[in-house]
C-alpha cells in the first residue's frame, strides 16, 4: 500500500476500512511518522519525495483482506536518538542516495535489519561500511561504554538480517568472531575506515569489544 501526499502536507486522513466498514483516522506530524487518532496503533512510514512508504500493517484484531500471517507482522522500531532514525529514514526513503554516510565525515555507512530480541520487532541499525571480501565488518563498539550495543543481543539471537548499502540490498547472516588471526584481521580493517574504533577499544572496561561478520545467506 502507497500512500501519497505533497511534501508541504502538515496533515491527511487515512481512510483504512476493517471488516464492518469502521473508519481510522491518521495524521502525519511533519517528522515521517503517523500519529493514529483516536488511540489506534497506526503505520510507521517513510518520507520519498512526494510518497510515503507504511514500514508495517496496522496492529489491528480484523482488517478486511489480511491474512492472520500478516496481522502478525513483527513491528518496527525506530531508533531512539533523533538523528539516527532521520538518517535511516533519509538512507531508506531515498533509496540508498542520500544519508550514506556518518553525518559530515564523509565516511560511508550501511544499515541492516535484524529482528529484536526481547520485543520480536523490526529494528534498523546503521554502521560504518566495512567490506572484507564478500562480507561486511560489524563492530559492537557503542561509544566505548561499558554495556554492549542492543543490536548485539539481538543479532545473537537472530543472526539472519537484511543489509543495505546504498541501493543494494542483499540477505546476510551474521557470525560472531571470537579468535585471532580472523578477529585481529577484522578488526585492523575496520580500525582503517573508522579510527576512532581504536579509542573507544582503549575506553570501555569491557574485556572485549564484540566483532562479527555479516556473510551473503
Amino acid at each position: 500500500m502507497v500512500l501519497k501526499a505533497g511534501n508541504t502536507v502538515e496533515a491527511f486522513e487515512l481512510n483504512h476500512r476493517q471488516g464492518e466498514g469502521e473508519i481510522l483516522l491518521f495524521r502525519f506530524n511533519g517528522d515521517g511518522f503517523e500519529i493514529p487518532i483516536g488511540g489506534q496503533k497506526g503505520f510507521n512510514i517513510l518520507r520519498n519525495d512526494s510518497v510515503f512508504v507504511p514500514l508495517c500493517r496496522p496492529n489491528l484484531a480484523k482488517v478486511a483482506g489480511t491474512s492472520k500471517q500478516e496481522e502478525e507482522m513483527p513491528e518496527y522500531i525506530p531508533q531512539p536518538f533523533d538523528w539516527v532514525r532521520e538518517q535511516v529514514e533519509l538512507y531508506e526513503g531515498s533509496g540508498g542516495k542520500e544519508g550514506t554516510t556518518l553525518l559530515d565525515t564523509g565516511i560511508p555507512v550501511i544499515i541492516f535489519t535484524c529482528i529484536g530480541n526481547k520485543t520480536g520487532a523490526i529494528r534498523k541499525v546503521p554502521l560504518m561500511r566495512v567490506k572484507v571480501g564478500d562480507g561486511y565488518v560489524l563492530i559492537g563498539s557503542n561509544g566505548g561504554a561499558k554495556h554492549d550495543p542492543v543490536w548485539v543481543h539481538n543479532i545473537r539471537a537472530n543472526p539472519d538480517v537484511e543489509l543495505r548499502d546504498e541501493s543494494v540490498v542483499t540477505k546476510m547472516r551474521i557470525r560472531e568472531v571470537h579468535e585471532d588471526p580472523e578477529r585481529a584481521e577484522l578488526w585492523e580493517a575496520s580500525a582503517a575506515v573508522f579510527p576512532t574504533y581504536n579509542e573507544y577499544k582503549g575506553k570501555t572496561p569491557r574485556t572485549k569489544i564484540p566483532v562479527f561478520i555479516a556473510e551473503p545467506a
